[in-house]
């Protein structure tokens, strides 16, 4: 006995399909940029200097990166080549099963990630104060002289603090609220990257790469995310639970008769 693969039942009869194929269309999949290629670690690590090339916590965000990009597009390829064995509806919860692990692995791994991330700013900003001997004893009375200035003299004092590396000072602008100096919170921020930059340049560097890591694998995640629904088909993947639903609803129905 021949199988028939170029019939369907559609519209109450037997119909000859156009193709013998009648799985269905698949929506296209356009991975983000940051989903795309793994090579943004290159930029990143650009110039960053020979004593923070083997930090762990900046390989780890990185390494971090490229699992996502290689997972997501193994979920893809899967998704792509379906076994001539399984019929559609089984192999997109297949690759809906694939997507929704590497999901629950990479947000858990994002959160240790994002963490070991912000203590290494954390220990960072200690060493860039360890080195210019950051001193909050006199920072009441220096913010105060700070506020009694016009602001033409305050800044030149502020920016002669930041060139000279005088941790009395610095500790006393950056240290605090930047109202309680007279600035404005962009300006401070400014500052100590001024002061970080100068006193600090390898400090600086690793900081601002860290900072570029951390962005990287929260954007990639939140791609990761955003790109679930064409990934698994999931309109496709309903479609199918529907009509599952109802031969299920149907076949009781026939039990009773």
């Amino acid at each position: 006995m021949t199988l028939r693969t170029d019939l369907q039942y559609k519209n109450g009869g037997i119909q000859t399909s156009k193709s013998a194929d009648l799985r269905k269309q698949l929506p296209t999949v356009s991975l983000t940029p940051k989903l795309a290629s793994d090579k943004w670690a290159v930029g990143i690590m650009k110039d960053i200097g020979e004593d923070n090339a083997a930090d762990p916590d900046l390989s780890e965000a990185l390494n971090l990166h490229k699992r996502m990009v290689s997972n997501i597009k193994s979920v893809v390829s899967q998704r792509d080549n379906q076994s001539p064995d399984l019929p559609q509806s089984r192999h997109l919860n297949d690759v809906n099963n694939a997507y929704q692990r590497i999901v629950k692995g990479f947000s858990s791994a994002l959160e240790t990630t994002r963490t070991r991330v912000a203590d290494k700013h954390s220990k960072l900003d200690a060493e860039f104060e360890s080195k210019l001997k950051f001193n909050n004893s006199q920072a009441v009375e220096l913010r105060s002289i700070l506020r009694s200035m016009n602001d033409v003299d305050r800044m030149a004092a502020i920016n002669q603090a930041v060139d000279d590396g005088n941790g009395n000072l610095l500790a006393a602008v950056l240290d605090s609220d930047p109202l309680a100096v007279g600035i404005k919170p962009s300006l401070q921020t400014s500052l100590r990257s001024l002061a970080m930059q100068k006193h600090a340049p390898s400090v600086y560097k690793l900081k601002e790469a860290l900072k570029k890591a951390d962005e990287l694998v929260f954007g990639s995640f939140t791609d990761l995310i955003e790109a679930g629904d064409s990934v698994t088909a999931k309109a496709i993947r309903e479609e199918y639970q529907r009509q599952a639903q109802q031969a299920e609803e149907a076949k009781i129905k026939s039990e009773f008769l």
